[in-house]
């Protein structure tokens, strides 16, 4: 017997397509078939065959230049088209609405996806001023409030294989970060200075279901302070509206009554 069961059955075909949409999705520009032919070291028949068909299928497109290939949002819609996605989407969409009504802030509901997080949904800011990212935004889970959150609300069998991981190949301080993770336990919330924008505090918190004491998704609020705006909440007051929707979600999740 094979020592890796994994590679008794293949399907080279199937494989050859996989490659090149998770190229094109880590690749921020387009790139044209000799690039892919040369990247993955494959035949120009292979490529051909497979651009053929993903393109057909609408998973990739060409670029504007005609020469070029990018990644379609096919593939996330397909994603979102899941039972468990759409219902998270469906528990949470209102009250995300409600949220932004009452904070005068954008909201944006994430899920992890490998080892980062993924924006599934945002409700912008009804305010005249605000901040949010598109729905499909990607950042690595540790350089994100969001994706703490996420990290923070997961069992240690499951959370601590993968730091360890993570910190074996020098992506960060690992003592630093299991401290900050409890902080976020006990808190419930992180609020904290963006790492990627100047002036936004990032506030997150969890979203559970019934089923397991991990975390779901992460509610988050890129809070923008308005100084001429005295009548929108503090960012004590937001922090807590914030947690208090994500119960909510959280709780209809819990009850199947969305």
């Amino acid at each position: 017997m094979p020592r890796n069961p994994s590679q008794q059955y293949r399907a080279p075909a199937l494989e050859k397509g996989l490659d090149l949409l998770e190229l094109l999705a880590r690749t921020p520009r387009p790139l044209s078939i000799n690039e892919i032919i040369e990247i993955l070291g494959r035949s120009r028949n292979e490529i051909f065959r497979m651009q053929n068909v993903l393109e057909h299928r609408g998973y990739i497109a060409r670029d504007e230049t005609g020469d070029g290939f990018k990644l379609t949002t096919k593939l996330f819609e397909v994603a979102m088209q899941s039972p468990p996605t759409a219902y998270l989407l469906g528990a949470a969409l209102p009250i995300m609405q409600h949220l932004t009504e009452t904070s005068h802030q954008s909201v944006h509901l994430a899920v992890a996806s490998g080892d980062q997080f993924v924006v599934i949904a945002r409700i912008e800011s009804p305010a005249d001023i605000g901040f949010s990212v598109r729905i499909g935004y990607r950042r690595n889970l540790v350089d994100s409030t969001s994706g703490r959150v996420l990290l923070a609300f997961q069992p240690e069998l499951t959370l601590n294989p993968w730091l360890q991981q993570m910190a074996d190949e020098g992506s960060f301080a690992i003592d630093k970060l299991k401290r900050e993770l409890k902080r976020i336990r006990k808190l419930g919330y992180q609020r904290a200075p963006s790492t990627f924008v100047e002036g936004i505090t990032d506030l997150g918190t969890p979203v559970f279901t019934a089923a397991t004491s991990s975390a779901i998704a992460a509610l988050s609020i890129p809070y923008v302070k308005c100084r001429k705006n005295t009548d929108h909440p503090t960012i004590d007051t937001v922090v807590k509206q914030l947690c208090e929707s994500a119960a909510q979600i959280s709780s209809k999740l819990a009850t199947h009554e969305c």
